[in-house]
Parts: C-alpha cells; sequence; structure tokens
C-alpha cells in the first residue's frame, strides 16, 4: 500500500495534477480549559498521518503532514493531546468521508469536555463534536463576491438570526448552537458588519466587523468563545468570530457590539411600615416611583459591567441626600437577566429574630440567571423566593409539579426553575421545623411561554413582628410576572390525604423530597448504579397499581415520562442511551396527583 501511494504521489507531482487531492482543514474551536491542545490522526489507505499540539483557535491544512488523495475513504480522529496527558488520551470525535476530485473540507473541533460550563440554553447536548463543511470552489461571481459558510460552535450562546449589512434580509435565521449552513451565502467583497439579533425582533444580541474585500473566495466563519465566559470555569474566552481561510490559517474577530445591559425586575418584600410604597434609586438617581410591599416590575433593561448602587426610600423622598439605606453592589454581566429583592426591616428590636439566625435589616437579594419566559409554548417556569422574616426553612409542594423548592431559608430563592405544563394546581408551605403543613394556596400558571416568582412573605405571627396588621402582613403567596403583574393567591382547602406520621427526612440526604411521605426512602431499588444504557427503577408500593415516573434533569426540565406498573411493586425502564451523563431525579406521581416519592439515578459512560 505504502509504494501503491508513492507511486501516485510521483505521478501527481510530475503532472502537477493537484486537483485529484483532497483539501481539508481542521480548527480546534473547543473553549474548554482542558482542550486548549488538542491531537489529530489523520488515516488514508492504511497509513496513518498526525497533526500535534493543536491550540484553540488555530487551524492546520492535512497537507502540513499528508497529501490525501480523491476517492479514498479519509478516516480523521481527534483527541485529547499526547503532551498534556499521554495515559489517558481520550477521543473527542471523528469522521470519515471519502472526497471527490478537487474537494475542500474544513473540519471544526466544538463542545467540552468537563463539568462547570453553562448548559445550552436551547438544550443542545454541549460535549465535545465535530462539525465537517464542505467548501465549493468559489462563488457565482468569484470576482466581486466571496462566498461564506457558518458554524454556531459557542456553547452557552442562544439561537440567533444573523444580517450581513451588505445583503437584504436575513442571511441565516434560527441559529442555534451546533448548526452549520448547509448552502453559501454569498455576498460582495467589503467591510460589512456581522450582527446577531434574537430570533424574529430586533433586539441585538451581538456584532462583528469583518473585512471580506481580502480574504480567499470560500471562508468558513466559526462562533467561538463564551457568551458568559466568567460562568464557564471563570474562562476569559469572551465571543468572537474566527475566519478559517484556504491556508488554514485563522482570523480572529472580537466583538464590537452588542448588550452592554443586562435585563433587571425589581421585587418589594419589605415588611417596613415606613417602607410599604418605596421608591427605588439607582446610582444616586431614582429609577422607579411608589413600588408597594408584595409587588414587582417588569424586566428593563440596566447598565452592565460597571458598579452599581441601589437605594430605596418611602415614597414621600424626592431627593437621594433623603435616601437612608443604600447597597453597593458587584457588576451586572451583559445579556444576562436578574431579580433585584429589597426585604427586611429597619428596627429590628420590634420583631422575632428569624429561627435560622438570618439577618432581618433591609437588604438587597440578587437573584441570577432569571427568565422572562418559559422554554417551552406548553410550559410555566416559577422560581420560588422565601421571604417570611420570622419563618424557619420551608419547603414549596405541589400536587402535579411535585416539590417546586426544599430547605429554603429565609432570603433564600431557588437556583433553578421548575418547568413543567402550564395549569392550576396547588402550593403547600411545609415548616421543616416542625414537619407540618402551615398554609395551602390555590396556584393559576396557566399561560403561554409564562414564567414567574412565587414570593413567600410576611409573617407566621404578625402580633409578635411589631403587632402587625394580619390583613397586610400575614404569610401570603404572591405570584410575579416577568412584567411585573402580581398575582395574591387564594387560600387552598386540600381535600386529598395526607400521611400524618411523617418525620423530618436525613439532613444529610440533599437529593431526598420532604412530602406527605407514602413511600419511604428505603423502598426504591436502583439498578445499575451509575447506569450507561437502560436502568430499572423499581419502588415497594403493595396499596397501588400504577403510577407515572418523570425522569427531572439537573435544572429542572422533565426530560422523560414512564408508565410504572406491577401489584406489589412499581417497575419501569429508564432509558438512558438518550440522556447526558448526570444524576436524574425520578418523581414518582399517582393518578390522583398525590406525589408517591422519588429516588435518583446516575448516568455514566
Amino acid at each position: 500500500m505504502k509504494l501503491f501511494l508513492s507511486v501516485i504521489l510521483a505521478i501527481c507531482t510530475s503532472l502537477a495534477v493537484y486537483a485529484q487531492q483532497v483539501d481539508v482543514t481542521i480548527v480546534n474551536n473547543s473553549a474548554d480549559p482542558e482542550l486548549r491542545l488538542v491531537d489529530v490522526h489523520i488515516t488514508q489507505a492504511g497509513e496513518v498521518y498526525k497533526i500535534e499540539d493543536l491550540t484553540y483557535q488555530t487551524g492546520r491544512n492535512a497537507s502540513d503532514v499528508a497529501f490525501l488523495f480523491a476517492g479514498f475513504e479519509v478516516d480523521i480522529r481527534i483527541t485529547t493531546a499526547k503532551s498534556v496527558d499521554p495515559a489517558n488520551i481520550r477521543t473527542l470525535g471523528s469522521t470519515k468521508f471519502t472526497g471527490e476530485e478537487g474537494d475542500a473540507y474544513v473540519l471544526v473541533l466544538n463542545g467540552v469536555l468537563g463539568t462547570g460550563f453553562v448548559a445550552n440554553p436551547d438544550e443542545r447536548p454541549i460535549t465535545s463534536t465535530l462539525s465537517l463543511v464542505k467548501v465549493p470552489l468559489e462563488p457565482g461571481d468569484p470576482v466581486q463576491n466571496t462566498g461564506l459558510f457558518f458554524v454556531h460552535g459557542s456553547t452557552d450562546m442562544n439561537k440567533f438570526d444573523l444580517r450581513i449589512s451588505n445583503r437584504a434580509g436575513i442571511a441565516v435565521r434560527n441559529f442555534t448552537y451546533g448548526d452549520q449552513t448547509s448552502s453559501m451565502v454569498e455576498v460582495k467583497r467589503e467591510i460589512v458588519g456581522m450582527q446577531m439579533f434574537e430570533p424574529g425582533t430586533q433586539k441585538l444580541l451581538g456584532g462583528f466587523v469583518v473585512d471580506l474585500s481580502g480574504v480567499t473566495p470560500i471562508t468558513v466563519f466559526v462562533l467561538s468563545g463564551f457568551q458568559t465566559p466568567g460562568d464557564n470555569k471563570s474562562s476569559t474566552d469572551s465571543l468572537s468570530l474566527i475566519g478559517i481561510l484556504e491556508s488554514g490559517a485563522v482570523v480572529r474577530y472580537p466583538l464590537t457590539s452588542g448588550s452592554q445591559s443586562a435585563r433587571v425586575q425589581y421585587i418589594h418584600n419589605m415588611a417596613e411600615p415606613t417602607y410599604g410604597v418605596a421608591n427605588i434609586w439607582l446610582n444616586k438617581e431614582l429609577n422607579v416611583r411608589n413600588l408597594q410591599y408584595r409587588r414587582g416590575t417588569a424586566y428593563t433593561d440596566f447598565p452592565a459591567g460597571v458598579p452599581l448602587q441601589f437605594g430605596v426610600s418611602a415614597n414621600s423622598v424626592q431627593a437621594f441626600t433623603q435616601v437612608r439605606d443604600t447597597f453597593d453592589l458587584p457588576t451586572l454581566r451583559p445579556g444576562k437577566r436578574y431579580q433585584v429583592l429589597f426585604t427586611g426591616i429597619r428596627d429590628s428590636a420590634r420583631y422575632v429574630r428569624n429561627p435560622d439566625s438570618v439577618n432581618v435589616k433591609i437588604d438587597v437579594l440578587i437573584l441570577e440567571d432569571a427568565l422572562e419566559r418559559s422554554p417551552g409554548t406548553d410550559s410555566a417556569a416559577i422560581r420560588v423566593v422565601h421571604g417570611v422574616q420570622d419563618a424557619p426553612s420551608l419547603s414549596f409542594e405541589t400536587r402535579r409539579r411535585g416539590v417546586l423548592a426544599n430547605r429554603l431559608t429565609y432570603k433564600q430563592g431557588s437556583a433553578v426553575y421548575n418547568v413543567a405544563r402550564a395549569g392550576v394546581d396547588t402550593v403547600m408551605v411545609r415548616n421543616l421545623a416542625t414537619g407540618t403543613i402551615i398554609a395551602s394556596f390555590q396556584m393559576d400558571l396557566r399561560g403561554n411561554n409564562r414564567a414567574a416568582t412565587l414570593l413567600a412573605t410576611g409573617f407566621l405571627d404578625p402580633a409578635r413582628n411589631n403587632n402587625a396588621n394580619p390583613t397586610n402582613y400575614g404569610l401570603r403567596l404572591v405570584l410575579i410576572d416577568a412584567n411585573g403583574t402580581a398575582t395574591v393567591l387564594t387560600t387552598a382547602v386540600d381535600t386529598l390525604a395526607r400521611d400524618t406520621t411523617t418525620v423530618p427526612p436525613d439532613t444529610n440526604d440533599t437529593t431526598s423530597v420532604y412530602w406527605e411521605r407514602l413511600v419511604d426512602h428505603n423502598a426504591w431499588t436502583v439498578a445499575p448504579v451509575p447506569a450507561s444504557n437502560n436502568v430499572v427503577v423499581t419502588v415497594k408500593a403493595p396499596t397501588f397499581a400504577l403510577a407515572r415516573f418523570d425522569v427531572i434533569d439537573a435544572t429542572g426540565i422533565r426530560r422523560a415520562s414512564y408508565t410504572a406498573t406491577g401489584s406489589n411493586e412499581l417497575t419501569a425502564t429508564i432509558d438512558g442511551s438518550s440522556l447526558p451523563s448526570g444524576t436524574y431525579h425520578i418523581v414518582a406521581t399517582l393518578p390522583d396527583g398525590r406525589l408517591l416519592g422519588t429516588t435518583a439515578v446516575v448516568i455514566a459512560r
């Protein structure tokens, strides 16, 4: 075989028939710190060639190490670099193809290897993968125009519409991580702006200035880096665009425009009588006037990347010099959404101490990763905030959704949203110090793409807290929507029987769900642990013959549902092959809506 290839090479060289070769450029676009260096293994006709230590945001042409011929299958495998860890080389992706005479390809490594990275907002998997782009020889008008192909390789960037300044209309629609354009975008050779917009809107997400006047006839552009680098293992690789030239060289274009603002919603939870109707100040300027207790604002744009000072005052105060309560906070990150919750009272001597020793004086709580809408059209997303200053740790439990939030202390909000089908539900508030449900409320979460915050507010015992009026300051749940609409939930009568013999769960069991326990944690069996494919989940429940097992991921998203049946044991087989590696909660619900119990499964590969 070696002799055969040598003969072909000699013939091609003597006749200068280089068109019989296949051109392949390999690009490392993985922003994972562990993959700053990768190795490329190229196999054709039994011969193996290697490109070592291909660095992040650089490219190499296969012709640097081998001549690849048309009509012969090419097998390319990218691995972790031998120079970094020779004893534990891992394959990051591989592809096989057979090129025709004169074909050109760009192969891009995207994604990450380890953990600690932000999940893709469009639920695309972010594990390392390869994108292979077949590039034509030239555009329709190679003198005036250049042809462009695009690859979306930024793991935490939202999908977007791409516009190019010298081209009418949208060049690429709904461009989502992992996508690549299948057809060429032909534009005039000149300096252009490439801008990313939220799909279907005029909201600018970012942009780049690219000089196309001197590029090759066909160029592949790859979106690179992170939208929020600080959230991805404290990376410094900010969003950029890289262009892969015919030679294998890579040109980097930094982000030159885009959102320099964050989105913020205010929530008023101060049970301070002086601030029953409050003014909110931002950087010494009056920002919101007459915000009432237990109310919120709509999300608005805020300056990002600059120091912020918030202030609160009575609505009668008209000058910042009279503001008594101010708070200096860290800068907000561009493109992120936050909720700013004002909570607490001024004179703690008139109020009881928080049972968990949390400071009850006026404070600001910053909740990150807020949502303005649910990720699904038929679902509703909800975040829970514990704002009852004389209450111990609470859990918030529902009939339809299971546990919304478990073990929240005062001034804590749930880290992730609970996302489930929109509908009406009953919310029960459980006092974890006594193990009893102290109140139940009716919650209406119907509506398309609805995202809301469920605020627990007021006092458990108003009389012991400045002798507050129970009507105005008693325990309430308030549903605050993204547009600022606040709905005080009505008390619900719960007619379903509950097991009154329950005891608080093991405090070391952070995955358990504390509920009216129909089965205890010892009733569950899961095999195998961990699992790589199918995993069998069984619960001993002799009095029940049917249940639904929901598979919930770490972000609160329901990934799948299974029907569990059996006479003495309810059993279902979970298809783990369709799930990325991680820990998933199995939430078992009876046909009447009661929660049977929960367990966890671990998927590892």
